[in-house]
């Protein structure tokens, strides 16, 4: 059996840990004969080299021909597509990302039958809102379909035929987010702590976050403990907001009120143990996101016993039990941003997000909270990733 991966591997992005969590699993079940080849989005590494035993990564863009200008490098994906003989494609992305190599795909699977070569695909996909109809009909050329959530099901099923689909849950790593009965922190020991690790970028929507805090450092300018805002992203990237100027345009002073990562670099990110240290110095997670697939950082947070202040909206809204497991912001409105193939997405109010960090605030070391955190570590421990490896890997098998 061959399977061609097709997603991010080998870097710090949610799709990368997701890919690895999955990779892992079938290697170890794999049989000597068996070959898996991934094509790594995202990877800078220059030259292809071995994972582990029976499975190699081909970093896209180090290895992809220099007229291949594409961020995604579906050029060169559909390359080795046509070249290879592969019983399996699986692929790992957004469906606006995959929709443009339906009719490519179509073409090499003709030219695949007339040659007695077959393969299968499988999509693994986030749906982060409603979706249009000509990104979901790439789904027509799969076999198999894997929406992360109920909610991405609900919508698949407008667009495919409902016996492709098998919802496959994000795991979460439990023997690596799990509450810590001590750990050495790097803040000050009387201070209050709100944390966010987030990739700094439009849609994560860091902006309300700061206005919402600096409206709860106003409020709280007398507090005796200090309050901070540990942001754990690039405070420059490209494709978020310039977190200095925003701390300096409100007032917030960086080091003091808003803290950030040294030298953090969104390409290699910190290890597993260490933002299970993170996630565990925090007081409280908190997201003004505008839309989530599913939220990988928020069932950690919640595993680690972190009270999570969060929108309640697309697939949050079911990995929060309908938001009852979090202090939910309800006050959002649905808004397209430029440049985003006109999805919805959902803004969250500076003035809510800051009335339930207060309110969290209000109920450290109450029974409400510790019941809260009792809920939400017994909910998440529904979500593992040996079950959601194992329905993709029995189709691989069959």
């Amino acid at each position: 059996m061959r399977i061609l991966f097709y997603g991010d591997f080998g870097c710090a992005t949610g799709f990368a840990k997701v890919s690895q969590n999955l990779v892992d699993r079938w290697i170890d079940k794999m049989g000597d004969k068996d070959e898996l080849v991934i094509l790594a989005l995202n990877n800078h590494e220059a030259e292809a080299y071995e994972y582990r035993d029976k499975a190699i990564v081909i970093p896209l863009l180090g290895t992809r021909d220099e007229k291949d200008k594409d961020h995604h490098c579906r050029n060169s994906f559909l390359r080795f597509l046509f070249s290879g003989e592969f019983e399996h494609i699986f692929l790992l992305n957004d469906l606006e990302v995959l929709s443009p190599l339906n009719k490519h795909i179509t073409d090499i699977r003709k030219k695949h039958k007339e040659n007695k070569k077959k393969f299968k695909i499988h999509v693994y996909y986030p749906v982060d809102s409603v979706p249009l109809k000509k990104h979901m009909q790439f789904l027509d050329i799969a076999n198999h379909v894997y929406p992360y959530t109920e909610w991405g099901r609900k919508h698949t099923e407008n667009y495919c035929d409902s016996r492709k689909i098998e919802v496959v849950s994000h795991g979460v790593e439990h023997d690596v987010f799990y509450p810590m009965d001590a750990v050495e922190t790097i803040f000050p020991q009387d201070a209050y702590v709100f944390g966010s690790i987030n990739r700094n970028s439009q849609r994560k929507d860091v902006a309300t976050l700061l206005q919402a805090f600096s409206i709860v450092k106003k409020k709280l300018e007398n507090s005796n403990a200090p309050i901070i805002l540990y942001l754990h992203m690039n405070p420059k990237d490209p494709f978020g907001l310039d977190i200095y100027e925003a701390c300096e345009a409100l007032d917030l002073e960086i080091g003091k009120d808003v803290w950030l990562p040294e030298n953090f670099n969104e390409n290699e990110g910190f290890s597993p143990e260490r933002l299970n240290e993170l996630y565990n110095m925090f007081d409280f997670f908190v997201t003004t996101t505008t839309a989530e697939g599913w939220g990988l950082t928020i069932t950690e947070a919640m595993a680690c016993g972190t009270p999570v202040i969060a929108p309640i909206h697309t697939s949050i809204t079911e990995i929060t039990d309908q938001g009852t497991l979090a202090y939910p912001l309800l006050d959002l409105r649905p808004f397209m941003f430029v440049n985003d193939v006109q999805k919805v997405r959902y803004l969250s109010s500076p003035n809510e997000t800051s009335k339930r960090m207060l309110d969290a605030l209000a109920e450290i070391d109450t029974e409400f909270q510790y019941d809260l955190i009792d809920k939400a570590i017994r909910w998440v421990a529904q979500y593992n990733w040996d079950d959601s490896a194992e329905i993709i890997y029995k189709n691989f098998k069959k």
